[in-house]
Parts: C-alpha cells; sequence; structure tokens
C-alpha cells in the first residue's frame, strides 16, 4: 500500500510541480550556471547506495566557506524546500518513499549504533518525523530518536499526518529549520566519552563546558551510566562504532592501568580536554588524551603527558613532569620541578615538594606530604608519607575467600535431578511440598512461593490495595527492594530514620512520619537483626495500618522465641545465593490471611484465580512463579536449615572474638530476646576512616568487602523521585561506615582470623589520615 501511494503521489506531484521545475531549472541556469542540479550518493533502503537529485543551491567554489557559498537565490531555494522538489523522481524510481527518515551520506555508515542503524529498516523519506520536528537545528541524537520513533509508529495515518505538517511548514516555514539555510555538521567524526563511571560525569561537565558535543558514551556496563550521568543528547551505549578509527574521544576513567589498556586497544582519535576555568600557562605541554577539569592550573614549562588526569583545583607548578596515564587528584599540589612518573596517583589534599621525584606505579593517598624522592612502586601515606608494607601473607596464603557461599549437598543435587526426570518443571508438586513446608516451620497459615523476594514485596503492596496516592513507611537504609518496589507501586516511600545500635527501623521516628496518606508500614529486618515488630505492630494498630515484614535476611531469627514472619500482616524472605537457604533464585511470601494469599497466588500465576481456567484471568497479573527446580533445592536446603543457621553462627562469633575491643570497630549488638539469624557479618567503621579506603586496600590482598549498605534515598535514580529526606541523622551516618566482610557457614578459622587480622591493620595503617582528613 505504501508503494502504491508513493507511486501515485510521486506522479501527481511532477505533474503539479512541473512549471515550478522548469521555471526553477530555468533560473537556476541563468542564475548559477551548470550544473542545474545537485547528484550524491545517499543510503536507501538496508543499507543499498542510490543518487538523490537536488537543485543545486551552493557555489562551485570550495575555497569559500558555507555561508559565503549559498547566495540570495539559494537560500530561497532551501527556505521554502523547493531544492528538494527533483527527489519525487527518486520516489517514482523507488529510491525514496514520500515519508521516512532522511537519506544520508555513505560515509556516515561506520559511525551508527546498533539502534541507529535501524533507520535503514524502512525506506527513506522526502520528508519525515525529523524533517517536521526541528530538521537541521536538531542535534544529530536528535535527529536519530526522531528516525527509530517513526520507525516504531509507522502507519499510513501517520504518513499523512506527517505530509500534511510538511506542507503546513512549506507555506509558514516555521520549525523547520531555524535558520532556514543551516546545513548540518558532518556526522563522520563524532565524540565520544569512553567510561560511564563517576570520574566520566566530571570529564562530561568539562568537554560540554569546553564546547565539546558530546556525541555517545560508551560503556560495557550501561548501568554505570544511567545511573551516574546527568546526560543531555547523548547516546548511551555497551557498543563500540564499526570504524573507532574515525572516532574522536577521550578516556573518562580514573583507573591509570585501564585507561592505559583502553589507549591501546582502542584506535579514536584522543582529544585533549581542558575546562574553561583551568589556567594553563602558554609555555605548557599537554598531551592527547588528557584531562584538565575546573579550577585547575598549570605553570610555565610544566610537561603533562598522554592520557593524564589533572583533576579539579590541583596545581601543577612550573617545570613539572607528568609522566603518561597518571592521576593528580583534586586539591594537590605539585611544587615547581617535581617528576611524577607514569602510572602514579597523587591523592587528593596531598602536596609533592619541590623537586621530588616519584617513579612510576605509586600510590599516594588522601592528604600526604611527599618530602623525599620515592624510587618503589607501592602505596605511601601520612605526612610525611611512609611506604606501606606489601603483606607477606597474602602473597604467599593459600587462601581464596569469597563474599558468600550456598551449601550445596548431594541431596540438593539429587533432588532437582529428580524433577529434571520427572518431567514436571512448572506448577507442580514441589512448590507445594515448600510452601506446606515453610507454613509450618514459621507457624503461619498461608505460603506462597514466588520467583524473588523483591517479587514477594511487591505483590504483598498489590494485595493490601497499595496504589497512587498511598504512602508506605520505609527505612532508607535497607537493600534497594524495599524501596523500588513501592514506586512501582505508584505509592510514595516515606522514609523513617533507624537506630543507631541494631540499624533497624526506628519506631518513634515512623509514628513521627505517619500521615493521613500512611497506609503500610514496611519495616526491615536488617542483616538478620529483627526490626522492634512488637513496638512496630502497636503503632500499626494505634492508626489503622497495615504491615509488612521485609524478612528477606532473616529466615529463622526470632523475637523471644517468636518465629519473624508471625508479626507484620504479611512477611517475605528471599532465597539468593548469599541468603541462609537458597532457591537459587525465588521468595516466598507468608500471612495468616487467606484473602491476601489468594490475591497473592492469583497475582503470581498471569492473574489466575484457583476456580478459573487456564485462559480465564480475573486479575492483572505477573508471571512470578517458582519453578519446580527451584522448590525441590528449597525443600532440601529447609531440611537442614537448623545446621546452617548454627554454622552461621558459629562464624559470626569467631568474628565477633577476633575483632572486639577494636577502638574503630562497631560489632553488631543484638538485642535482649532476639535470636539473630545472620545474613551478613557488617562491622560499622570509625568516624573519618573512609570505607572505601579500606575496601580498596583489603581488594589489594584479596580480601573482598562490600559497602552495606548506601541509603538509597542518595541512590542516583531517586534523584527523579520527590521525597522527604529530613529527619535521617543516623542513616546518613551509619550508611557510610557500615562494611561487609566475607561471610558463610563453611568459613573456617584460618580465614576468620586471615580477614580479621588484615582489617585490623587496614585500618590501623589508615588512622593516620584522621586528623588530616
Amino acid at each position: 500500500m505504501k508503494r502504491a501511494f508513493d507511486i501515485a503521489f510521486s506522479i501527481f506531484a511532477i505533474a503539479i510541480t512541473s512549471p515550478i521545475l522548469v521555471l526553477v531549472s530555468f533560473l537556476s541556469l541563468l542564475i548559477q550556471g551548470r550544473p542545474i542540479f545537485f547528484i550524491q550518493e545517499r543510503v536507501g533502503y538496508k543499507n543499498k547506495i542510490f543518487k538523490m537529485i537536488k537543485f543545486r543551491t551552493m557555489s562551485l567554489d570550495t575555497s569559500l566557506d558555507e555561508s559565503q557559498r549559498i547566495g540570495f537565490y539559494g537560500k530561497m531555494l532551501r527556505k521554502f524546500s523547493i531544492d528538494e522538489l527533483p527527489e519525487f523522481f527518486n520516489i517514482l524510481f523507488g529510491d525514496l518513499s514520500v515519508v521516512g527518515p532522511r537519506p544520508l551520506l555513505k560515509e556516515y555508515l561506520p559511525f551508527y549504533t546498533k539502534e541507529q542503524a535501524r533507520r535503514h529498516d524502512v525506506k527513506p523519506g522526502l520528508t519525515g518525523l525529523a524533517q517536521v520536528s526541528g530538521r537541521n537545528s536538531l542535534s544529530w541524537n536528535e535527529k536519530f530518536k526522531f528516525d527509530i520513533s517513526y520507525i516504531e509508529k509507522q502507519s499510513f495515518f501517520f504518513d499523512i499526518k506527517i505530509i500534511l505538517m510538511t506542507i503546513k511548514q512549506m507555506v509558514k516555514p516555521v520549525g523547520i529549520n531555524s535558520s532556514k539555510t543551516k546545513s548540518m555538521e558532518r556526522f563522520d567524526h563524532p565524540f565520544y566519552l569512553f567510561g560511564g563511571g563517576g570520574h566520566s560525569l566530571s570529564v562530561q561537565f568539562a568537554a560540554e563546558e569546553s564546547g565539546q558535543d558530546i556525541y555517545a558514551i560508551y560503556d560495557k556496563n550501561l548501568d554505570n551510566i544511567q545511573a551516574l550521568h546527568f546526560y543531555k543528547d547523548a547516546i548511551l551505549t555497551d557498543s563500540l562504532p564499526v570504524n573507532i578509527a574515525g572516532v574522536r574521544g577521550v578516556l573518562a576513567i580514573g583507573s591509570n592501568s585501564i585507561r592505559k589498556k583502553l589507549s591501546q586497544d582502542l584506535s579514536a582519535k584522543w582529544e585533549t580536554i581542558i575546562h574553561p576555568s583551568a589556567t594553563i600557562h602558554e609555555s605548557a605541554v599537554i598531551g592527547h588524551g588528557t584531562v584538565v577539569l575546573s579550577g585547575a592550573y598549570i605553570g610555565p614549562n610544566a610537561v603533562v603527558g598522554n592520557h593524564v588526569i589533572i583533576n579539579t583545583g590541583s596545581i601543577v607548578e612550573h617545570d613539572c613532569v607528568v609522566e603518561d596515564f597518571s592521576h593528580i587528584c583534586p586539591n594537590t599540589t605539585l611544587c615547581g620541578g617535581v617528576h611524577i612518573g607514569e602510572l602514579t596517583m597523587v591523592g587528593a589534599g596531598s602536596v609533592v615538594k619541590p623537586l621530588v621525584k616519584i617513579c612510576s606505579e605509586v600510590v599516594i593517598g588522601l592528604n600526604s606530604s611527599v618530602i623525599k624522592n620515592i624510587d618503589k612502586p607501592g602505596t605511601y601515606i601520612g605526612q610525611p608519607v611512609r611506604r606501606l608494607p606489601v603483606n607477606k601473607e597474602v602473597e604467599k596464603a593459600d587462601i581464596r575467600l569469597s563474599m558468600a557461599k550456598p551449601v550445596i549437598e548431594k541431596d540438593d543435587i539429587d533432588g532437582v535431578v529428580s524433577v529434571l526426570e520427572s518431567g514436571i518443571l512448572s506448577l507442580g508438586p514441589k512448590v507445594e511440598e515448600f510452601e506446606k513446608n515453610i507454613q509450618d516451620y514459621i507457624g503461619v497459615k498461608e505460603a506462597v512461593a514466588v520467583s524473588s523476594g523483591t517479587s514477594a514485596l511487591y505483590l504483598a503492596l498489590l494485595a493490601l490495595g497499595v496504589g497512587e496516592g498511598d504512602e508506605v513507611i520505609v527505612p532508607s537504609y535497607t537493600f534497594v527492594s524495599s524501596v523500588s518496589v513501592i514506586l512501582h507501586a505508584g505509592a510514595t516511600p516515606v522514609f523513617a530514620d533507624i537506630e543507631d545500635v541494631t540499624h533497624c527501623v526506628c519506631p518513634r521516628d515512623i509514628e513521627a512520619k505517619i500521615t493521613d496518606k500512611t497506609k503500610v508500614i514496611l519495616g526491615v529486618d536488617i542483616f538478620g537483626h529483627p526490626a522492634n515488630w512488637k513496638e512496630i505492630c502497636k503503632i500499626a494498630k494505634k492508626h489503622n495500618l497495615k504491615t509488612i515484614d521485609d524478612s528477606c535476611e532473616a529466615l529463622g531469627a526470632k523475637i523471644d522465641g517468636k518465629m519473624v514472619g508471625t508479626f507484620a500482616d504479611v512477611s517475605t524472605f528471599a532465597f539468593y545465593p548469599n541468603k541462609q537457604i537458597t532457591t537459587g533464585e525465588g521468595g516466598i511470601l507468608v500471612t495468616d490471611d487467606e484473602e491476601v494469599a489468594m490475591h497473592v497466588r492469583a497475582l503470581r500465576n498471569q492473574g489466575r484465580s484457583s476456580m478459573g481456567g487456564w485462559l480465564k484471568h480475573d486479575f492483572l497479573g505477573f508471571n512470578c512463579r517458582m519453578s519446580e527446580l527451584s522448590a525441590s533445592l528449597g525443600v532440601t536446603q529447609l531440611n537442614k536449615i537448623d545446621k546452617i543457621l548454627d554454622d552461621r553462627e558459629r562464624v559470626a562469633h569467631m568474628y565477633n572474638d577476633a575483632l572486639k575491643g577494636h577502638e574503630n570497630l562497631t560489632l553488631q549488638v543484638i538485642d535482649e530476646g532476639v535470636t539473630m539469624s545472620w545474613f551478613v557479618y557488617v562491622v560499622k567503621l570509625g568516624r573519618g576512616i573512609s570505607r572505601d579506603a579500606v575496601i580498596e586496600e583489603l581488594g589489594k590482598r584479596e580480601i573482598p568487602a562490600r559497602a552495606y549498605f548506601d541509603a538509597i534515598h542518595e541512590q542516583p535514580f531517586m534523584k527523579n523521585f520527590k521525597v522527604d529526606t529530613s529527619g535521617l541523622e543516623n542513616t546518613i551516618d551509619i550508611s557510610t561506615r557500615t562494611l561487609a566482610l566475607p561471610f558463610h557457614g563453611m568459613m573456617t578459622k584460618e580465614e576468620v582470623d586471615f580477614v580479621s587480622k588484615n582489617l585490623i591493620e587496614v585500618i590501623d595503617l589508615l588512622k593516620p589520615q584522621l586528623a588530616v582528613a
């Protein structure tokens, strides 16, 4: 139908506009001379190359710039799109359609992303959505977004709408082209930021302030970019352009070694980025790929190598040399004549005295002072700096640590194999058996197995009727799911502060945050320690509110001998591999409310009720079912939960014995009457000790550690939601200081002592920084 319309339209258009075509041809010959037409190879449907015909609008004298080459006559042709009338013949010959993405030069093909290349899945058009939405006033990324939008929306009636909009804008040329005669900048050397982490954000701002039009931000992990970047029109991509050699860019990555490797792997044209507020002496030399951020100073005769970072507010005085792939961190001062070797990092706020030479592959710690030459690679801290000793035990120890490890034994494997051999992989007896066993273990009337702990929380909210306009009180110190499910349900999270000792949500602050919009209190049993559910339930009853216990980290925990999972209206547990027991992926919701359980069973199974047929859906549901394989693993795991919990408690006590009494470590405190179910082993660092520095130093010793937890209200995605974050003093303080160590029930005393000894050593080594931090 589209092709038939194109033929009919082009024949009609040629017939109607033939007098204009003849007149313009005559005037062009008279005013501009030959050639009358401009013929250029463009890319068509499925990347087929064709020759596009237009009236020539520019002088043939290429020595002139563009503004000089377009005379009054050419401007008038462009203003009313008369130069494009010969393209009716391209439509008739089948090269173009009336409506579609405008055809571009074949030279641009290697630079498209996979998404942009979709524009060639349809035939190009005489006009298009981008043409009527700004045309050449658009950036390339905006233009491509309109092209893809057209492909996704295209229909005969949508084409008619675009044609009518085009005619309207030709008659009254508004919105087609901001300057009426402006040409698009060439697309053959787009500018990329390589790297999407936190440092990349600083480079992005510097690049934009210095006038760079950032075309794309590349990172193998797109979550880095989407979480951190306040990008404008830049494309976010995890795929490199085909013709990387034609791309301009900068390595926006803080790690020196990664910058070096990527510079060797990628053959891009590396640009130097200098923020306009930086001061560079005219005699200084700056290498390619180097980034100089805001407020930095580089003095006379200084030489800065390739792919160097001179960070915010840093000073590189006269006659300094900074070799390739080094990083001078914020507010650092290199006094006159300093020489910094390749792959060296000088920490924020540090000072290097005049004429000092620092060899390659050195790390200078935060707020350090370097007063003499350094000729050995390594890490140096303090005032003056001293070299951190190499931990010989790490080099010799045959210890391979993991943050967590599930207990998988022969009975678990045999059970899963048995399910596979049965051929019943979903909606079978193992799910029912697992649900019944959880009911009996917790002591509740109903248990509904689902695909994850997150699913259990989300379905719990829906079953309790939470939706738009409702508020749910929740701690910000928790795993992200506790909050994200509230937002997905359309409700508003209201953050309550946590207790300083247990790190669980504070009942007093819960009551202070209740409004007439509050519908649910969602408490979290953090790290396996139950929240104060007796007080929370009293508050909920007083205000006629529902309660949800996010007990995803606390299976088996008790309050005065009563199982967690029996206090709130609805409780949820999770079985990810780092949990007390695992089903691979999975979760479960428990309750004494049969109506809630029935609703959740329907929601997890595409909205099917137990009374309806397979294709009858009483609710708008989801596929959140637990598989038979997962349930089988859950059955065998639950059979040995007492031993699993005992083993985890044994390891926790070994940590307690090894770490107790240290002035800069606070260990887990357990409330009276509480039986903790140890999910992770978390310590609280003393104020002023950098958790990131501790994690980095432990990593060098091959000891994994994690920041548990960062406050959710400070997560990058939360900037998209308006929430009240006042009164969260404990949350803000504790969330920057808590550190999770390797932990599971199979850890040996040797492993625990190894981690503990190194943690204490790292903290003691970092302590000298406290006085100047």
